[in-house]
């Protein structure tokens, strides 16, 4: 290669016109001095690796829309008990595992890199990961999902990206996954799967692999053939500005003891159609004895947004809208959730001879499994405040409160032109005040009725009288 060298404050430029880059990590970068900042400059288009390329510490990697084709080894970059690096304007193509792994890594920037067509995941940053920003980056048709944040990894800022067309239905294959699970080996990608690779083998709760304090913000996340964001065990992440559209699952899946993460000013719109799913996909999701509809299509449904053993979350001032199913769901054991000033429209669009749904559905279902031992609890939806949301158009209810559902704070709502009821409280006690449901009451009703008649007859009663005058002054003349 040729080497340029120009010192600026402890800054060291490397060009490389053109190689593969067998060796590369080994050679090139471990020689490399650790004390300065070092950028590596990469002019070839295109680089066959035969090897990871493996991160260190104060070296930025900078392609020219470099691309690195991958498809001969598991994992393309990784970064290992490093700090202050970064990539940017690379192409990573066809990697067998994964295109990005980062371990114990902390202060690493990502810009302008797109993971394309991996046989798994984009990018999978665990051990404790910390102060990573992810920019203007695409994850773009990886087998199972854009990516996974885990074992404990927090303050990842993932901004202004796009994750989209993941193939795989399983919910660890959403667009984007925050979960509590740890790995089994490190490197290993699947290795905590079952053979099925849908379910994890140990789904019991990690308390020291809960990843918080994440933030997805103004990133575009669609048509992923699992869900868009799936947080399983996350704390305190936030999730602000996304359009997460078309996802054949959920747009957003906030699970298994999660607890007050923040979702707000998104636009979460069609997604739950459960349009690709196939037979063994519904199955081990525990619905294909529902059936399937004449488009081919799932009879069960999925909502916009759904809390399952969450607690403590907000969704606030989101426009959510033509989902599946219902706009947000609980299915169980939601506790003091606030769901406030959303957009809440035209979801129930899987309405079908089996399934309705709602704008807002306060859920108490049993468990999917019996002799449950992942410690997901079933139990109903309590204490949660549901205000300030305009719901409006083609759901069944408004908000549907399930069996058992209690003390539940459900007021200043705008409820318009619901299908059904606007309410429906198969659960007590609940309180509901100070809502609008745009309906004239019954004593109004009433009222405007006498009067309408009253005017009518002292019409009658006037075109009487006025004929009779009329009659008597003709006799008169």
């Amino acid at each position: 290669f040729c080497r340029q060298i120009f010192f600026c404050i402890s800054w060291k430029q490397y060009t490389i016109i053109g190689f593969t880059f067998e060796g590369f990590s080994n050679n090139f970068i471990k020689n490399t001095g650790t004390s300065d900042q070092t950028e590596i400059i990469l002019t070839k288009m295109k680089i066959i690796l035969n090897e990871p390329i493996n991160l260190k510490s104060h070296i930025i990697i900078k392609g020219s829309s470099t691309h690195l084709v991958s498809n001969n080894i598991n994992i393309a970059i990784i970064g290992k008990d490093i700090n202050n690096s970064g990539l940017k304007d690379l192409i990573i193509e066809e990697p067998l595992e994964c295109g990005i792994m980062l371990i114990n890594t902390a202060g690493l920037v990502i810009d302008n890199i797109t993971i394309a067509n991996g046989r798994n995941r984009g990018m999978v940053i665990r051990g404790g990961s910390r102060f990573i920003h992810i920019n203007h980056s695409k994850f773009v048709e990886n087998k199972s999902g854009g990516i996974m944040i885990q074992e404990g990894s927090h303050h990842v800022c993932v901004t202004n990206c796009e994750i989209s067309d993941g193939h795989s239905s399983s919910n660890w294959s959403a667009g984007i996954v925050i979960t509590h699970l740890l790995p089994v080996s490190e490197y290993g990608i699947m290795d905590e799967f079952d053979s099925n690779y849908f379910f994890p083998r140990d789904l019991s709760f990690k308390k020291e692999g809960t990843p918080f304090k994440n933030i997805i913000e103004t990133s575009y996340i669609h048509d992923n053939q699992s869900s868009g964001i799936y947080i399983d065990g996350g704390n305190g992440n936030v999730l602000v500005g996304n359009n997460i559209v078309d996802n054949d699952k959920e747009g957003l899946c906030i699970d298994f003891f999660s607890v007050g993460n923040i979702v707000e000013s998104n636009i979460i719109t069609g997604n739950g159609f459960r349009k690709f799913q196939s037979d063994d996909d519904l199955r081990h999701d525990f619905v294909l004895h529902f059936g399937r509809l004449a488009d081919g299509s799932a009879v069960s449904k999925l909502p916009n947004i759904s809390l399952d053993n969450a607690a403590y979350n907000i969704i606030a001032r989101n426009a959510i809208s033509n989902a599946a199913g219902d706009g947000i769901k609980i299915v169980r054991s939601g506790f003091r959730n606030i769901f406030c000033l959303n957009s809440i429209t035209d979801n129930n669009r899987g309405e079908n001879g089996i399934f309705f749904f709602s704008g807002v559905l306060l859920g108490s279902a049993s468990s999917d499994v019996e002799n449950d031992t992942s410690g997901i609890d079933a139990f109903p939806s309590i204490e949660n405040i549901i205000f300030g949301n305009t719901i409006y158009g083609t759901h069944k209810a408004g908000v549907c409160i399930d069996h058992g559902s209690v003390y539940n704070d459900i007021y200043d709502n705008m409820i318009m032109k619901q299908k059904g009821k606007y309410v429906i409280k198969n659960g007590y006690p609940n309180s509901i005040t100070g809502n609008n449901f745009n309906v004239i009451s019954k004593k109004l009703v009433v009222f405007f009725t006498l009067i309408v008649l009253i005017g009518l007859v002292l019409s009658v009663f006037s075109g009487i009288v006025s004929f009779l005058l009329i009659k008597r002054y003709f006799k008169k003349n």
